[in-house]
């Protein structure tokens, strides 16, 4: 069985996701300067959501709703946010369809996760706005 390099498929992932977030009209999305050492950025930039943290997992094995990996996922992209909206955009093993995980009431601790592109680009708007 052939070893996975996981930071070549963490960046991997990156690219997709920003390639993703163009698709749905949000232009300029890219891979943010992670590589130079500076960890707490947001995985992906994006000119049109600039005040939102974004984290990228992708083709995460053992990853969904409610597992370990999901809470720690929304614990870091909440962390690395400092203060600032944040979101997960994830795509499970075997899936072709990105997921969108964000806090759903900025007052309450309660998380939604949209799985079809147009709910996705709407949530990314009204977060923005």
């Amino acid at each position: 069985m052939k070893r996975i390099n996981s930071k070549a498929k963490g960046d991997r992932g990156e690219r997709e996701a920003a390639k993703y977030l163009a698709r749905l009209g949000f232009e300029g999305a890219r891979r943010s300067q992670q590589y130079n050492g500076r960890a707490g950025l947001a995985d992906v930039v994006c000119p049109d959501l600039p005040d939102l943290h974004i984290e990228v997992k992708y083709l995460v094995t053992g990853m969904d709703f409610g597992t370990k990996l999901f809470r720690e996922a929304c614990q870091q992209a909440k962390r690395d946010a400092k203060g600032k909206d944040w979101c997960v955009l994830w795509k499970r093993k075997g899936c072709r369809q990105w997921l969108l995980t964000v806090p759903f009431r900025a007052h309450y601790p309660t998380i939604a996760t949209f799985a079809h592109d147009q709910d996705i680009a709407h949530r990314l708007r009204v977060l923005h706005d």
